[in-house]
């Protein structure tokens, strides 16, 4: 499977992320595979799991922006529902929306991992 059939399994506009990257698919294509060494999701599990407000807002919201960033909407919009309840002060939402991005950044990492 080339970059591109693997992206349309986990970016729901191809072409239009493509074009943030100026057209330049190799060079999106190394940005994705540098997506994994990104600290942002494991910073947010560990203050997911220290229950750290502050440390969950602000790694929600630079995974929201690096998911954005690479097309990977579902889990862009799943970070910014958690950055969302965390200002909000909705407590019981951490959890599923916690739950929610673990699945989303699976399913990114199952496609990218075989690139």
């Amino acid at each position: 499977m080339d970059f591109l059939e693997a992206m349309q399994k986990i970016v729901p506009d191809v072409n239009r992320t493509l074009c943030r990257f100026s057209g330049n698919q190799k060079l999106w294509e190394r940005f994705v595979k540098k997506f994994g060494d990104d600290p942002s999701y494991s910073d947010l599990g560990k203050a997911v799991e220290e229950n750290d407000e502050e440390g969950i807002e602000r790694m929600a919201h630079t995974l929201k922006g690096v998911a954005a960033n690479m097309g990977f909407d579902p889990l862009s919009e799943a970070c910014a529902k958690l950055v969302s309840a965390v200002r909000s002060k909705k407590t019981e939402e951490y959890a599923e929306d916690w739950t929610v991005i673990q699945e989303q950044h699976g399913k990114i990492m199952d496609v990218i991992k075989d690139l």
